[in-house]
């Protein structure tokens, strides 16, 4: 399937999504809708792993820290989330878009720290 292809369906299946909350009216939007917009909130967290806000985010450890050899306290790390957000182990097909990845059952079986967009942690 090409992406063009791909982009269609998914833009074709977030339409039907709000077809069916909002229906023909013109009406605002309100929380509960927000609420009702599962595919669409898979759509917007698929597309914040495979493109991310900040390629890279750095910590100060606050305690040495074990992790293959010793990170010593107060050393500052960077992190590259892309690493995680496209590793096969979390993701099949990591270059692949698929807000699929997002379904609960999915995301359960996930390391917390497996999909990390704005960073995580102190």
């Amino acid at each position: 399937m090409s992406m063009l292809t791909l982009i269609f369906i998914v833009q074709a299946r977030v339409h039907d999504e709000l077809d069916t909350i909002f229906h023909d009216s013109d009406r605002e939007c309100t929380f509960q809708d927000t609420i009702n917009m599962k595919y669409l909130d898979r759509v917007i967290l698929e597309r914040l792993r495979l493109f991310l806000v900040a390629p890279l985010f750095g910590r100060k450890l606050n305690k040495d820290v074990k992790i293959g050899n010793v990170l010593a306290k107060d050393a500052i790390i960077l992190i590259f989330p892309v690493v995680s957000h496209r590793t096969e182990k979390y993701y099949p097909n990591p270059l692949v878009f698929n807000p699929d990845n997002f379904l609960p059952d999915n995301m359960r079986q996930r390391n917390s720290y497996a999909y990390i967009p704005f960073s995580a942690g102190p």
